[in-house]
């Protein structure tokens, strides 16, 4: 029997695990965002929920944030 992983699953499909966001129609200001997640009991991709109107701005990913992200020197919450 052969099973699927879930990075295979991403491969296949790059949707899933992306933020993706809708302006309102009448408001420029308001934004709501979708996440596509991968259902791991059915192996299906159901329709995601939207989150709520809100105000806000969406930033674009750079590789300058995941060489920030890489260089912090973080001590862990629990000893």
């Amino acid at each position: 029997m052969y099973e699927r992983s879930f990075s295979e699953m991403k491969r296949w499909c790059p949707l899933i695990d992306q933020v993706y966001f809708e302006k309102h129609p009448q408001n420029p200001k308001l934004m709501r965002t979708y996440v596509p997640r991968l259902n791991r009991m059915s192996g299906t991709i159901p329709l995601p929920a939207p989150s709520n109107w809100h105000e806000a701005e969406m930033k674009a990913w750079s590789p300058a944030i995941a060489r920030a992200l890489t260089m912090q020197n973080l001590k862990p919450m629990f000893n």
